[in-house]
């Protein structure tokens, strides 16, 4: 998501798509590990550039991941802290 007003970019990752440190939704699949394992991990190196790229030219960065969106009280707050106005969310 883009908020071009504060120059926020919000990226909802799925845990298992883009690697989630020590989550269990992230764990490797069973087969086709030559598939998976270089997939995979492109995707995350590819998020780093991505959020390196954005903060350098004074975008603000944050991520939400998959596994996050279960608890519904810490996301607003992290979505309340990281945009510092409610009604951006709507």
């Amino acid at each position: 998501m883009v908020f071009p007003r504060s120059k926020t970019v919000l990226f909802v990752h799925g845990c298992f798509w883009h690697r989630h440190a020590e989550c269990a939704l992230a764990r490797l699949p069973k087969s086709r590990l030559e598939f998976w394992q270089p997939k995979l991990e492109g995707n995350r190196v590819r998020d780093i550039e991505n959020r390196l790229r954005l903060e350098a030219t004074g975008w603000r960065v944050t991520e939400v991941w998959e596994c996050e969106t279960t608890r519904p009280a810490a996301l607003r707050n992290t979505l309340d802290q990281l945009l510092g106005r409610r009604d951006e969310i709507c």
